[in-house]
């Protein structure tokens, strides 16, 4: 699979980086959205993990849960490295378009990151493109 519906390299995200993916490789027993410079040299996935997506014990909640799964760690460090690689902090809607990820998954993963401090949210609001104010995120190692 290759095109411009491809998000974040996966395995940039790993280490904290945004990569705009440009192919699907298989690589061990997953499927990953890869960078040109991991399509040729793939890495395995860090150890550090985020646990499972949340869900709210309904059904169709776990069933969709179980299938994200594979999503939430490289999703919650390709989040990082946008909030990091922005000091000002960003919007979710900003987040979302910068990591290349839905709104949804943006909110769950904003959550996680929360909880576990790594997130800083301060108060702060920008308006979003919906006219809307948004809280604004930042990394906590931001000055």
């Amino acid at each position: 699979m290759t095109g411009a519906n491809l998000g974040s390299c996966e395995m940039c995200s790993w280490e904290c980086r945004y990569t705009r993916a440009t192919q699907e490789i298989t690589f061990g027993a997953g499927r990953y959205q890869v960078c040109e410079h991991h399509a040729s040299h793939p890495v395995s996935p860090k150890a550090d993990d985020f646990g499972p997506a949340p869900d709210n014990g309904t059904e169709t909640s776990s069933q969709s849960a179980r299938q994200s799964d594979k999503d939430v760690t490289p999703q919650c460090y390709t989040v990082l490295g946008v909030l990091a690689a922005a000091p000002e902090g960003l919007i979710r809607e900003e987040i979302c378009q910068r990591a290349g990820i839905v709104n949804q998954a943006a909110c769950a993963r904003l959550n996680t990151l929360e909880a576990q401090g790594l997130v800083i949210v301060d108060g702060e609001k920008r308006l979003a493109g919906t006219r809307r104010l948004q809280q604004v995120y930042k990394f906590r190692g931001a000055a």
